[in-house]
């Protein structure tokens, strides 16, 4: 009996250790929309190995990305890729963004919260004052490679007037 426990333990563990999601350890770079879509990454990063992925300074601006893999830093600049993926969670970068705050253009990166008949993005902000609270603000797109546009009627009357059921996607996932 022991020597039967002790087997199926070992076994759950090798079973465990050859199924685990290797989404949830590794990165991985997207310099274009194309190579997104064919699932070919510029830069693949194993955080098991200690690659790093983060935001570089300023700490909190979602504008520029930094990795670091066998002591070597790259920091990829506004512009530099279309997106990354971490952890299974998708951010694509996009231009002509403005905070609402600020009314200050920046590139930066959207994180997709729902991809399916529309895609759909969440940011968050730090408050502008030390009075004020972080906040997340919602945007969206017609599909992964189109403008990302603010959440708002204009803009969802303008792109879906004849599709209600879209704008009830969209507000549905976005409540607060």
């Amino acid at each position: 009996m022991k020597k039967l426990i002790l087997t199926t333990v070992a076994l759950t563990i090798v079973l465990w250790s050859f199924c685990q999601n290797n989404s949830m350890t590794k990165s991985y770079i997207y310099k274009t929309y194309d190579e997104y879509k064919q699932d070919k990454p510029s830069v693949t990063l194993d955080h098991e190995k200690g690659d790093i992925i983060k935001y570089s300074f300023p700490a909190g601006m979602q504008t520029r990305l930094k990795t670091k893999t066998d002591d070597i830093v790259t920091v990829y600049k506004p512009g530099d890729i279309w997106g990354y993926k971490e952890k299974d969670i998708l951010y694509r970068q996009f231009s002509n963004y403005k905070q609402k705050d600020l009314d200050w253009e920046f590139k930066c990166y959207f994180k997709v919260i729902y991809n399916k008949e529309v895609v759909i993005y969440s940011v968050g902000h730090i408050g502008v004052l030390p009075t004020e609270n972080d906040y997340t603000m919602h945007y969206y797109s017609v599909d992964l490679n189109s403008d990302i546009k603010p959440i708002n009627d204009e803009n969802l009357n303008a792109d879906f007037s004849n599709k209600p059921e879209i704008i009830k996607i969209i507000k549905e996932q976005t409540k607060k």
